[in-house]
C-alpha cells in the first residue's frame, strides 16, 4: 500500500474513533470506550458526600452508612473498610480484599487480597504505600479523620487495578475507562445522583418484621413476626384490595409461618400446643382451617417443613428434624389423618409421583452417597434402590485444589416411558463430571446422554441442558443423537414457562448477581433481550412477565405482547407477588403492602 493512501486510512480512523467515542486514541490505547449506560451494569459508584448509598454493579445498596468520605486538599479519600467493600465489588469472581487493622500498629492498614496473592500497606501520614513490599508514591498520604484511617481513592484504586473517575459529583470504579463525554452518559449522571442522594432509609422494624406473605384474589396476606430473647412469634394478617384495614387472623396453638408453604391457595404451616406440633392447612380463599395430621413432639429450633406436595388427591409432606450437620428428613404421606412414614433420608433433592411408587433422590453428605435414589412404593413401604452402585445422583460435584463443593437442582429429575432421567457422576472416579443419564427402571441399566451438565429440562423428547464448561444453552436430540447450541451466552437463574425459557446474563457469570433478562422461544429459535439493564429479580406465570431494577431507573415492569416493557410502580421493590389477578408487592424505603391489578 502506498504511503498517501496508509495516511489517508490512518486520518479516517482516527475522525471516526472520535466521532463515536468522543475521545481520541492511539496505538496501545483503549480505542473504545464505554458510556455509562452500557457499563453501568459493571460499576461501583458512590456519591461526594456519601450518605450510604452505591450502586453496585447495577443495583442501589445501602452499605457502611456510617462511613464518611473526605476531602483534603482537593483529593477524595476514603475510609479502609468501606474501600474494601468497593474494591471486592469491582473484582468480583468471589474475589475478596480484607482490610487489617493492628492495634500495636495504629497508624498502618493493610489491604489483602489472597486469590490475588496481593497485600498493600498504607502507613498514615505517609506517601509512599507498599504494593507486594515494593514502594509506591502518592500524591496524597493516608490520614485519620474523626478516628478513621482514610485513604486517597485514586491511589488506592490504582494499587487494586481498577480504574476511576470523577463525574460531577459521582466517584465512578470500574475495570475500564468509561467514556464521560458521551451523550448517554450526560444523559443519565443526573438520574444517578439523584438516587444515591435519597435520604431514606430502607424500612426497618425493632425487634419485629412484616413480609408479605400471600395473595388470593383480592385478598393479601402478610406476617407480623416479633423477635424476643428466647421466643419468636408469628401473626397472620388479612388485608382486603383497596382497603387499609388490617384483620388478624386467628390460628390454632402458636403457629410456626418461617416455614410455611402455599399449595394450591392453602397455606401449610406447623403449630406448636404443649410441646407438640399439628400440621394444618389454611385455605385462603375461603378462610377456613383444617388439621391435616398431628407431628407429635417438635422442636421449632431444630426442626422445620420442608417440600409439601399434594399428588393424586395426597399430601406428601417432608419434615426436618435436628441441625443441618447432624439432622435428617423424613418423607410422609397422610391417610386418615395420620402422618405414614414412607422414607428417611439426609437431605432430600426432589422427589416424584411415577404410577404406584414415590422415587426420592437424597444426598447424604456425612457419608455415603452412592446409588442415592429410591423407588418408594406408596401402598406397602417397601424401598429398591435405583442406579448404578458407584454413582451420585441429583448432585453436581465441582472439585479444586482448595475444595469440593455439592450443587443440585430440584428441576432435574425426570420421570418416562420407564425411564429415570437425572444428572449424576461416578463417585470413585474424582475427574468425572456430572451429566445426563437415562436409567432403565426394569433393569437398571444406564445411559449418558450429555457432556457435563448443571441443570437439565425434558421437554417432549428432547433435552436442553447447561453446558457446564461454557455456560451456554443446549438442546441434545437423542434420536438424532445431534447436539445444538441454542443460547450462546452464559445463562443464569434459568426458568421455563409455556414454550420459552427465560435467563439472565451479567459481565462476571454470577447468578447471585443482577443480570439482563432474555428470553428463548423454542418454537420459533428467536433469543431476544427484554431488559434494557440487570434486573433484581423477575417473575414469569400466566399473568405475564414481571420484573424489578434496583438501578437508576428503579420499580416494577411488566412485559407487553410487542416485547417492549411498561413501568408500573416507580421505587424500590423488598418483595412481590404475582397471580393471574394482580400484583402484591412491598417497598424497600416505604412502608405498607400495596396491589395493583
Amino acid at each position: 500500500m502506498r504511503k498517501k493512501n496508509r495516511i489517508v486510512l490512518f486520518i479516517v480512523a482516527v475522525v471516526l474513533a472520535f466521532h463515536f467515542n468522543g475521545t481520541l486514541a492511539f496505538a496501545g490505547d483503549t480505542v473504545i470506550k464505554k458510556s455509562l449506560v452500557e457499563a453501568f451494569d459493571e460499576a461501583v459508584i458512590v456519591p461526594y458526600p456519601y450518605q450510604g448509598k452505591a450502586f453496585i454493579k447495577g443495583v442501589k445498596r445501602d452499605v457502611y452508612e456510617d462511613q464518611h468520605i473526605v476531602k483534603r486538599n482537593s483529593r477524595i479519600m476514603v475510609p479502609i473498610r468501606l474501600m474494601s467493600y468497593l474494591a471486592s465489588e469491582v473484582e468480583g469472581d468471589g474475589t475478596q480484599w480484607e482490610a487489617i487493622w493492628n492495634a500495636q500498629k495504629p497508624n498502618e492498614v493493610l489491604l489483602k487480597n489472597d486469590k490475588l496473592h496481593k497485600i498493600i500497606q498504607f502507613t498514615v501520614n505517609n506517601k509512599t504505600m507498599l504494593v507486594n513490599n515494593k514502594p509506591k508514591v502518592m500524591d496524597v498520604a493516608p490520614q485519620r479523620v474523626n478516628g478513621q484511617i482514610v485513604l486517597p481513592l485514586r491511589s488506592a484504586a490504582e494499587a487494586l487495578d481498577a480504574h476511576i473517575d470523577w463525574l460531577d459529583g459521582l466517584i465512578v470504579i470500574s475495570q475500564e475507562a468509561i467514556n464521560l463525554q458521551h451523550p448517554q452518559t450526560t444523559a443519565i449522571k443526573g438520574r444517578i445522583l439523584a438516587e444515591l442522594e435519597d435520604p431514606r432509609k430502607p424500612i426497618s422494624y425493632p425487634n419485629k418484621s412484616i413480609d408479605l406473605l400471600a395473595k388470593s384474589g383480592i385478598k393479601l396476606y402478610f406476617v407480623r413476626t416479633a423477635y424476643g430473647e428466647m421466643d419468636t412469634t408469628y401473626t397472620l394478617f388479612l388485608r382486603m384490595e383497596g382497603e387499609s384495614k388490617e384483620t388478624q387472623i386467628s390460628l390454632p396453638g402458636k403457629p410456626i409461618l418461617s416455614y410455611a408453604k402455599v399449595v394450591d391457595d392453602q397455606l401449610i404451616f406447623i403449630s406448636l400446643e404443649k410441646g407438640e406440633g399439628t400440621l394444618y392447612a389454611y385455605d385462603l380463599a375461603k378462610n377456613l382451617i383444617s388439621k391435616i395430621a398431628p407431628i407429635g413432639p417438635w422442636d421449632s429450633r431444630e426442626g422445620w417443613l420442608g417440600d409439601v406436595r399434594y399428588i393424586d388427591k395426597q399430601w406428601y409432606v417432608i419434615l426436618h428434624t435436628g441441625d443441618l450437620t447432624m439432622g435428617g428428613e423424613t418423607i410422609y404421606t397422610v391417610e386418615n389423618g395420620v402422618l405414614r412414614e414412607l422414607a428417611n433420608g439426609k437431605n432430600f433433592i426432589t422427589f416424584e409421583k411415577y404410577e404406584t411408587s414415590l422415587y426420592v433422590e437424597d444426598f447424604n453428605f456425612m457419608s455415603g452417597s452412592t446409588r442415592n435414589i429410591e423407588m418408594i412404593d406408596i401402598k406397602t413401604g417397601q424401598a429398591t434402590a435405583i442406579g448404578q452402585p458407584d454413582y451420585t445422583y441429583g448432585v453436581y460435584r465441582e472439585i479444586t485444589e482448595e475444595s469440593t463443593s455439592y450443587n443440585y437442582s430440584q428441576s432435574s429429575f425426570y420421570m418416562k416411558d420407564d425411564y429415570l432421567y437425572t444428572i449424576g457422576y461416578q463417585d470413585s472416579d474424582p475427574k468425572d463430571m456430572a451429566a445426563v443419564y437415562k436409567i432403565n427402571l426394569k433393569d437398571q441399566s444406564q445411559t449418558k446422554l450429555t457432556d457435563a451438565t448443571k441443570q437439565f429440562w425434558l421437554i417432549e423428547d428432547k433435552i436442553y441442558y447447561i453446558d457446564a464448561a461454557s455456560g451456554a444453552l443446549k438442546m441434545l436430540d437423542p434420536v438424532q443423537g445431534d447436539v445444538k447450541t441454542v443460547v450462546d451466552q452464559k445463562v443464569l437463574n434459568v426458568r421455563l414457562h409455556q414454550g420459552s425459557f427465560y435467563y439472565t446474563v451479567n459481565v462476571k457469570s454470577n447468578a447471585y448477581e443482577a443480570g439482563v433478562l432474555y428470553e428463548y422461544q423454542i418454537a420459533s429459535g428467536r433469543n431476544t433481550k427484554r431488559s434494557k439493564h440487570s434486573v433484581s429479580t423477575y417473575y414469569v406465570g400466566s399473568s405475564g412477565t414481571y420484573y424489578t431494577l434496583d438501578g437508576y431507573e428503579p420499580g416494577l415492569y411488566r412485559i407487553n405482547p410487542d416485547g417492549s416493557s411498561t413501568r408500573l410502580v416507580t421505587g424500590n421493590i423488598r418483595a412481590m407477588i404475582v397471580k393471574e389477578d394482580g400484583v402484591a408487592y412491598t417497598l424497600t424505603y416505604e412502608s405498607g403492602i400495596y396491589n395493583l391489578k
